[in-house]
């Protein structure tokens, strides 16, 4: 869980505090989770996807230009890695930067045929959809920075007690200073299930 720390003048003094206490609960859960989902040990956490899913394609190198023209080769490579019973439903996770690099590459390689494309509000690459996560590791020697593949299929996510994130007011550990704790939780873990499902492409270490 997530706790905050709050004295009890402001828990009374300001009106629109209960609102904004709660949806920062929430905010911070969420991204904790989805820290834990792409990079978790899995002990005592949930197991992420990165190093657990598909080998897909390795050894990108850098080249001259940093990766991006290469990676932006391999997203074509990783397609014939994943298995066409997975093709239906796949997409692309990645940081939002690494889609930077690889439109840079897309408008520097001048393609006939553009390959990361923008539709009704949804980026889209090679025709699939690119979902974005801040935890996905970043362009570097080493790293994988692009999953591909069925997530519905490949990873499973668990609630117990509901899906809803729980919330608690912790008002006597801190009672003599005045102050409350606001406890937010949620039962939850995450497995890879198939990682044939989930393709990864992986820059070469060293670059």
């Amino acid at each position: 869980g997530v706790t905050h720390t709050i004295s009890w003048e402001l828990a009374q003094d300001v009106p629109s505090f209960q609102q904004f206490a709660i949806g920062d609960l929430l905010l911070s859960i969420e991204m904790l989770e989805d820290s834990l989902f792409v990079n978790g040990t899995g002990t005592g956490q949930a197991q992420g996807l990165i190093g657990n899913t598909g080998a897909g394609v390795t050894g990108v190198a850098a080249g001259s230009d940093s990766y991006a023209s290469e990676l932006m080769e391999a997203t074509f490579d990783v397609l014939g890695k994943l298995n066409a019973a997975y093709h239906p439903n796949a997409g692309w996770l990645m940081e939002r930067a690494t889609s930077v690099v690889i439109r840079k590459a897309q408008q520097q390689a001048n393609l006939f045929v553009p390959i990361f494309t923008h539709e009704g509000g949804k980026d889209f690459l090679q025709g699939y959809p690119v979902t974005y996560s801040a935890y996905v590791p970043a362009i570097a020697a080493g790293n994988t920075p692009v999953l591909f593949g069925d997530f519905a299929q490949g990873y499973l996510i668990g609630d117990r007690g509901g899906s809803g994130i729980n919330t608690k007011i912790l008002d006597q550990p801190k009672a003599t200073e005045g102050q409350v704790i606001l406890l937010g939780y949620r039962r939850t873990d995450g497995r890879v299930r198939r990682s044939e499902a989930i393709q990864a492409i992986t820059l070469a270490s060293g670059s």
